[in-house]
């Protein structure tokens, strides 16, 4: 889990996401070790996110429940339920409960009840790219003395196993797919100031394999590679401060 609030200034936007990949097939929300276990740790994880003092806008989940056992209707309420109680626990919902946005897929979004999003068709029918793979997009709204800014943020999980195989030359081409789609639209919409792909995409390629993505042109490329929890921060001359 990873995070990277949107407080609004008078010609300055900071903001802050939280991820986690929570790896809990559909069957994990309804057997009886969700209250025995699972709907403890969640909500753990939720509250010790939201309580960081970035003070995130949102928690981005990826891996909720997954394509062979997704999640339930009766699993959805009782994972917004323990968000819920995440949000109430730390103040998050000083102006109102969390909104969810779900995906048809493995992902969902609770957003504090003041961000506003909005919200874009998923990415799909990427070059070279297993047809059923998406990627969920929406842009986070924020307003300086310069006008409306907003960010434009990817979310998803890329599954990779025997089933369902995803190879390095596949795993280019998806990144090729997110880094193009974000180029796009950049320049189609002067209200972005940049972008972040969240979730869990499963691209662990080795470097000479990622340099073919600089093909695209001038770019530069940040990887960081969570594997516990910690804090990415960009600045707004482009480029990464550093990371604990």
């Amino acid at each position: 889990m990873a995070s990277s609030s949107t407080s609004n200034a008078k010609n300055k936007w900071n903001g802050a996401l939280a991820f986690s990949n929570i790896g809990l097939a559909g069957a994990g929300f309804l057997g009886p070790n969700w209250q025995r276990k699972h709907a403890g740790n969640l909500l753990e994880i939720f509250s010790n996110l939201l309580m960081t003092k970035q003070k995130p806008q949102a928690i981005l989940l990826n891996e909720v429940g997954n394509l062979s056992d997704p999640i339930t209707p009766e699993g959805k309420e009782r994972l917004e339920e323990v968000l819920r109680c995440a949000f109430q626990e730390t103040g998050a919902d000083e102006y109102g409960p969390p909104k969810f946005l779900w995906s048809n897929g493995e992902t969902m979004v609770a957003f504090k009840a003041e961000t506003q999003v909005r919200v874009m068709k998923p990415l799909t029918e990427m070059f070279r790219v297993d047809s059923w793979r998406t990627v969920e997009r929406f842009k986070i709204i924020g307003h300086t003395e310069h006008g409306e800014h907003t960010l434009l943020m990817y979310n998803q999980h890329q599954p990779s196993s025997d089933l369902r195989p995803f190879k390095a030359t596949q795993k280019i081409n998806f990144c090729k797919a997110i880094l193009q789609d974000a180029i796009r639209q950049l320049s189609e919409d002067a209200s972005l100031i940049g972008f972040g792909f969240g979730g869990d995409a499963n691209c662990n390629i080795v470097p000479h394999h990622i340099q073919k993505l600089f093909a695209l042109g001038e770019l530069y490329v940040y990887i960081y590679c969570v594997y516990c929890g910690g804090v990415l921060w960009g600045n707004s001359g482009g480029g990464v401060d550093g990371c604990a």
